[in-house]
Order: C-alpha cells, then structure tokens, then sequence
C-alpha cells in the first residue's frame, strides 16, 4: 500500500497540473457543506489501533477515502480492492462516502462540479468535516476511485487539490473532459 501511495504521489502533482475544466456557470445555488453533509451523512472509520478513538497520543493518522463505482457501494469496492485488511484498518482513518441515488443505484457526477447533485463539493466537505473532528495527519489524505469512484477521484483531485494528496484510480479511463 505504501509503493502505491508513494506513486500516486508523485502522480497526483502531474495531475493538478492537467486539470482543466471549460467555463460554467451554476445552475443554482450550491448547498452550504452543513447541507450537503445532512443530505448523505458518512461514516469516518478509525483505525484499530486508536482503540475505538479513546488513545490520545498526538499521533496523526493518514486518511483514506475509498469511492465505489457505478451502481456499488463504498464498503463493496473497499472489500473487493483489499482495502478492509487488518493492516489498513490499524493504520488509516477511512472514509466510504455514497454516491448520489439514481434510477438504477449509487453514482457520482464527476463532470460537472458546479451542478447538482454536487458531489465534488459533497466530498470536499467529508474531508474538511474528517479533517476537524479526527487527528488526521493532512498532509496524507489519499482518495482511491474504483471505475466511475476513479472518475470522481481525478475531479475531486483536481478540485480540492490543497486537500488531496494523491490519488489512485482503477478500472477507468483517463479520457475525460477535466483532464
């Protein structure tokens, strides 16, 4: 997990490089993160070793937000990419955010962040709220897209790079409009 965090890093500076979005204009007024987070609460996770969060060492811990694909779930595409295992659950607050409900299931909207249902601003203001409420060490806070949850990762990358500090996708192109 390590080798892959420390490329992801390197990539994640090329990628903050290459975000481009054309110009667009909301279509309405976006929710306050108080809103957003009302709308699709989530779960912060810690890790094992902080004995149910009571140890109070000063440590700082990474921060790993796992984003499913199309019409999954995020506990789903944690267990399929190995991201359960008792390694990462000792070592790494995690975050499995949902999507947005569709006719068919969950789904993020990667494409445009300026319109509902605002899930690069949703996911902004998990890990802003994470950031306030557990001793996460924010200079590792790694997202990892599976399929569509890669597509949302690069955009939440490219949007929040002051937040994001790598991120890794799977199962997904790399054709897309943002990058």
């Amino acid at each position: 997990m390590r080798a892959v965090a420390l490329a992801a890093a390197a990539m994640s500076t090329l990628l903050a490089a290459g975000c481009w979005q054309p110009p667009q204009e909301p279509v309405e007024v976006q929710p306050s993160d108080a809103e957003l987070l009302a709308l699709r609460p989530y779960a912060l996770l810690a890790p094992s070793e902080l004995d149910g969060g009571t140890a109070d060492s000063g440590q700082r811990w990474p921060l790993l937000m796992v984003l499913h694909g199309f019409h999954s779930t995020g506990p789903q595409t944690a267990s399929y990419l190995g991201l359960t295992s008792e390694a990462v659950r000792r070592q790494y607050f995690r975050i499995q955010p949902r999507g947005s409900l569709d006719p068919g299931g969950l789904s993020w909207n990667p494409d445009y962040p300026v319109e509902p249902p605002w899930d690069s601003a949703y996911l902004r203001a998990v890990l802003l709220d994470a950031l306030s409420k557990a001793p996460v060490d924010p200079s590792r806070v790694f997202v990892v897209g599976y399929s569509q949850g890669a597509h949302m990762a690069h955009r939440l990358a490219c949007d929040s790079a002051d937040l994001v500090s790598a991120v890794v996708g799977v199962s997904a192109g790399t054709d897309f409009v943002f990058l």
